[in-house]
């Protein structure tokens, strides 16, 4: 394989450990009655959003429920009415149901809780990810340490010495 695109499936192998780290994070804490804990596991996301598409209020949501409530989202957010959403319209809705998301995460990275972000806390979970995945330790990833901690190596396979 070409030193450039060893790099490349680096750096991607990298980035895709470090959505990993960041979700599997997210998870752990949603997990038996964490923050995010809640009847039957539902995040408070989940149960606004189940009691917004509860119409008659009885703790049940029917499929018309269901509909009905993501029709009205749909309708909330298109614009000129026409019964499409065009990406800018979409973007609204999804920066509007992604805005909870986004706080939480922030909060998540303002380790001193002062509202602002540091250069530091921005990559504090990546220094964590590559931290627990050089497994030799010589401050450089390389598909030997992942494979170590996965038991193979990119894509599943077993790695041969020469790739």
């Amino acid at each position: 394989m070409k030193r450039s695109t060893k790099t490349i499936v680096t750096v991607a192998a990298i980035a895709a450990a470090g959505s990993i780290a960041l979700a599997g994070a997210s998870l752990a804490e949603r997990g038996s009655g964490g923050r995010h804990g809640g009847p039957g596991g539902f995040g408070p996301r989940a149960m606004t959003m189940f009691e917004d598409f509860d119409r008659d209020k009885d703790g049940k949501l029917t499929q018309a429920e269901i509909d009905g409530g993501r029709q009205s989202r749909m309708a909330e957010f298109d614009s000129d009415k026409d019964g499409r959403l065009t990406l800018t319209e979409f973007q609204g809705l999804w920066m509007d149901h992604m805005h909870e998301r986004m706080v939480d995460q922030f909060q998540r990275l303002d380790a001193d809780g002062d509202a602002i972000i540091t250069d530091a806390e921005f990559q504090a979970p990546m220094a964590y990810v590559v931290a627990r995945t050089d497994r030799n330790g010589d401050g450089v990833l390389s598909f030997d340490d992942m494979g170590r901690r996965w038991g193979k190596g990119h894509g599943g396979k077993e790695r041969d010495k020469d790739d």
